[in-house]
């Protein structure tokens, strides 16, 4: 709902000392509905007081708060000014026509004399940023910088101001200072796990400390500015009014510590489905182990519930369940996406839970080649190939072979009542038997999808060469450019096989893990073998996420006379009826994507400190922690604290006062200029000083300061300041160390 102008005064000020600093100030206060303007009146001394609170020196955000004295002319004239809707009330002030200072009203306060019917004073409340206090972030996905800025102060009555950006970082040989609007940020890093956000206020304080930037409203402008580039800022000289002026020294420090948290995840994406989320409201059916006759005989084992329901891990599509299963007296507790199934689940009731998704006609995807996803990875996370990870050595090419990916998929193929319990006369034996003997290796359609930045599909991973025709020629698949008939087609596999007897032992029975896809099981090495589980392919070739999908169907590889006998036989011949025709468990869980190292050890990813001496004399540490920065090769691809550009590749080194570096030892930088040397600190009563300028004060000459605190009566046309001295960036003499931590 849009504002309209409902309260306004105006009054002009009192110069303590110079004449020509009248000035004439307008207070509106805006409030949503169609309300009739009407004059107010306030206290005469001290109608209007705004105070910046006091910040230190490298303190990124700095808010200011407005106390109005407003005079009540009869009973709860102003009570309406109570709300509880964050932004409902709008404070403008206007400096000799111009704007001076906005706001929104404090939410759930208001306080008035009780006792007096009229004529007493109401003080209201208001400040900048306090909704951005109270605000949880709601932003997702990729955005830069200045789009987040501006996001978080939707919430506050600044949002639309005018901004002025004082920055002195630039990027590698850039010859002006960086745009904000040039960097990229993922705001994931702005949930914690459990998916709670910060809020606003901490967003914008985490996206500015990384480059000692600090955001403050002064004279009807938001500035966004650092102390390097504040140093060659136009000056004011400070006026003392009063006797109050005090002179005292600023803090010093005997080390900075600067931590990035990297939040590097080894998980480029992960559908795994918890068991306890998986469908709350349903028990499960309790499945027996054994029958004869179509009689259900022996004992209960375990419960299975399975029915439509979607998951912010995995979408589930064309027609596939999730199912969970509970371990009562047979295999163990866990969730997934079933195909098939078909059990006992009551004494003498024979085969009633027979449930198959695609009639009696399945797997059709074998026969087809149509690729019909029945499950997607949804949870994926930013990824860049071209970023260096550190495994003890160096990157090498475009794309580090020092990392790759690990593509994971259990799945349960089974021809036993109970997959779960031996195979015996009442539990599936004959047919269990029959299948053992029967597939060598058995294959599940997938697609491996990239998709871009944009997140758009941009490569598919391409096995089918060689795995289809079940011959290995010493090749790998490959990423390829994605066409929509590709991804309609069966064109990559996963495939199980057993490690140790490929030829003479079924690969399934119970959940059983992928393998490398290689085609032909014979050409499995021990260096396959010795690195585990899971199918291991190179890095996409672009930035972006990368997502498994897993198709219906599956393929059967049988060790013919001739070689591996071609699928259209395999259907034609006795080894597919003895196995399809008694298969009674098809379920999948746990598909994801990690990222491993190239021996297949998995990949963490490593916070990193870096640390300087600053007075080795002093006793306290100044610790700064940054989740936004610029982690170099000590991050994981998928580090949520990696700053990139437009197209995706990481930012590694930053300029600042001629010094190229991370962002992280050039804060550090910052923090020893302005900490090493003897910096005054000036306070008291002063000439109200409506600009954010470098401050001098005429007994030290040459000096500069700028504002940690500041008290304004605008009718008394006063300041109570704190200003500090500060200086321009120097690297001189500053010696780094970094720790890796964790």
């Amino acid at each position: 709902m849009s504002k309209t102008l409902t309260y306004y005064t105006e009054f002009g000020n009192r110069p303590a000392i110079h004449a020509g600093r009248e000035a004439c100030y307008r207070i509106e206060i805006w409030g949503e509905g169609n309300n009739v303007a009407r004059e107010i009146s306030v206290d005469f001394d001290a109608p209007a007081m705004i105070e910046w609170a006091e910040v230190a020196k490298l303190d990124p955000v700095q808010g200011s708060a407005l106390t109005l004295r407003l005079v009540s002319e009869s009973d709860r004239e102003f009570v309406g000014l109570y709300t509880v809707e964050e932004g409902a009330w709008r404070v403008d002030i206007y400096r000799n026509d111009d704007l001076y200072w906005r706001g929104s009203i404090d939410t759930e306060l208001y306080e008035e004399p009780y006792s007096t019917s009229s004529g007493y004073v109401v003080e209201v409340t208001a400040s900048d940023l306090g909704p951005a206090d109270r605000t949880d972030f709601d932003l997702t996905g990729r955005h830069t910088i200045e789009d987040v800025i501006r996001h978080c102060l939707l919430c506050t009555a600044i949002a639309d101001m005018e901004q002025a950006i004082s920055i002195s970082t630039s990027l590698p040989d850039a010859k002006e200072p960086l745009s904000l609007s040039d960097l990229y940020v993922n705001t994931a890093n702005f949930y914690d796990e459990d998916g709670e956000p910060m809020t606003c206020r901490e967003v914008l304080e985490e996206v500015l400390r990384p480059f000692a930037l600090r955001l403050v409203q002064r004279n009807g402008v938001v500035h966004i500015f650092d102390l390097n580039a504040a140093s060659a800022w136009p000056s004011t000289e400070v006026c003392w009014i009063s006797n109050d002026a005090r002179m005292g020294v600023d803090v010093t420090y005997n080390k900075v510590k600067v931590l990035l948290s990297t939040y590097s995840d080894a998980n480029g994406c992960d559908g795994s489905l918890e068991h306890d989320e998986v469908l709350k409201g349903s028990a499960g059916d309790l499945y027996y182990t054994g029958e004869r006759d179509h009689q259900a005989i022996g004992s209960p084992g375990f419960r299975v519930a399975s029915g439509q329901e979607q998951h912010p891990q995995l979408e589930i599509c064309n027609g596939a369940l999730v199912c969970r299963m509970d371990a009562e007296w047979s295999g163990s507790d866990t969730a997934g996406v079933v195909w098939q199934y078909m059990g006992l689940k009551a004494l003498g009731s024979g085969y009633q839970c027979m449930i198959t998704r695609d009639g009696d006609n399945w797997p059709t995807a074998m026969t087809s080649g149509t690729f019909v996803p029945i499950a997607k990875t949804r949870r994926h996370l930013s990824l860049d190939p071209y970023q260096p990870v550190y495994v003890g050595s160096s990157a090498g090419g475009e794309v580090y072979t020092g990392a790759q990916l690990r593509v994971s998929l259990d799945l349960l193929l089974d021809t036993r009542y109970n997959p779960f319990e031996d195979a015996g006369a009442d539990n599936g034996g004959t047919q269990y038997g029959k299948a053992l003997d029967i597939p060598a290796s058995v294959r599940i359609p997938v697609q491996i999808v990239c998709r871009n930045i944009d997140g758009e599909i941009a490569y598919l991973y391409n096995n089918d060469s060689f795995v289809s025709s079940y011959s290995y020629t010493g090749g790998e698949g490959q990423w390829i450019p994605y066409t929509a008939a590709d991804l309609a087609k069966n064109i990559c596999w996963l495939q199980y096989y057993d490690w140790d007897d490929w030829n003479g032992k079924s690969p399934v029975g119970g959940w059983v893990a992928n393998r490398q896809s290689i085609g032909d099981p014979k050409a499995t090495t021990k260096t396959m073998k010795k690195r585990g589980d899971g199918y291991y392919i190179p890095m996409p070739p672009c930035v972006g996420s990368v997502e498994l999908w897993v198709g219906k169907g599956f393929g059967v590889i049988v060790d013919g006379s001739d070689g591996w006998l071609p699928n259209t036989a395999v259907r034609q011949s006795d080894a597919w009826d003895k196995f399809v025709s008694h298969l009674r468990w098809l379920a999948y869980r746990n598909p994801k994507i990690d990222l491993v190292k190239s021996s297949g050890k998995d990949l963490t990813g490593s916070d990193l400190e870096d640390s300087a001496y600053i007075v080795r004399t002093a006793k306290e540490e100044l610790s700064i922690d940054t989740i936004v920065g610029t982690p170099g090769d000590r991050a994981l691809p998928t580090s949520r604290a990696m700053m990139t550009l437009g197209d995706g590749r990481q930012i590694r080194r930053m300029t600042r006062a001629g010094v190229t570096d991370r962002i992280e030892r050039l804060l550090i930088g910052t923090a020893y200029s302005q900490y090493a040397g003897h910096n005054t600190v000036l306070s008291g009563t002063a000439e109200l000083v409506p600009d954010m300028p470098a401050m001098t004060d005429a007994s030290a000459p040459g000096e500069r300061y700028i504002m940690l605190s500041d008290r304004q009566n605008l009718a008394a046309d006063t300041s109570e300041i704190r200003m500090v001295r500060f200086v321009g960036d120097s690297y001189e003499g500053v010696e780094i160390t970094k720790t890796t931590q964790g």
